[in-house]
């Protein structure tokens, strides 16, 4: 007969010594030397590593800000040389703009 008593006796006891059971074995390993030191290591490799990625973003803004504030104007002032030679080129290949400059401004008196 299905529902009878003993077999649902039986069953839960059944259960309940599997259930002990996985449940000793779940903490035996979960408090084992090499899951707690495995959780001590995982636990360093995370604060290094944020404290690596903190440096290095602060070392990036470093080099950004440095790039910014030194390059930028050194980066501008080859440009302005560069175009300046070019149209020192192209005046001295181009006929039509070969003219004397003008003589210097001469002094009050």
């Amino acid at each position: 007969r299905f529902g009878d008593d003993d077999d649902d006796e039986i069953e839960g006891g059944f259960l309940s010594n599997i259930t002990s059971s996985v449940s000793e074995v779940t903490e035996q390993v979960y408090n084992s030397r090499v899951v707690l030191k495995g959780r001590r290591v995982s636990s360093n490799i995370a604060r290094v590593s944020g404290k690596i990625l903190a440096s290095t973003g602060h070392a990036a803004w470093v080099v950004g800000t440095s790039l910014l504030l030194l390059g930028l104007p050194i980066l501008l002032a080859m440009t302005d040389e560069l175009s300046i030679q070019a149209a020192e080129q192209m005046a001295a290949s181009n006929p039509a703009f070969n003219y004397p400059p003008p003589p210097p401004p001469q002094p009050r008196q």
